[in-house]
């Protein structure tokens, strides 16, 4: 169970919980200007200094204990996260890290 109160976008997204035989998956999808997208990872870079990253063929990762978090942009303007993670709860809470990260990000940039 969450300890904190969900926005009616985080809810949205968590009903969206996919599995698979190896980790639980949820994908967000927004569209956004190309210069955006460098920015977007800086500024998620600094959020989430204490974990390992790297940036490969234009998907940005930020791994986490059993998981990760993957950032990418496609031609079409659409900004795309995946949580990827072997735990529910672990994989919830990272896609709410991120999408409030990305929240306030979008806030002071736009």
């Amino acid at each position: 169970m969450l300890l904190y109160k969900l926005s009616t976008q985080e809810e949205n997204i968590l009903s969206e919980l996919y599995y698979n035989d190896i980790y639980f998956s949820i994908e967000f999808n927004d569209k956004t200007p190309t210069f955006f997208f460098k920015e977007l990872t800086n500024w998620l870079s600094g959020e989430f200094d204490l974990y390992f990253q790297e940036q490969e063929n234009g998907i940005f990762k930020i791994y986490f204990p059993n998981g990760l978090i993957s950032v990418s942009y496609k031609n079409n303007g659409e900004l795309r996260i995946i949580s990827k993670n072997k735990m529910k709860l672990q994989c919830k809470k990272n896609i709410i890290e991120v999408l409030r990260s990305y929240n306030r990000f979008k806030i002071i940039k736009l």
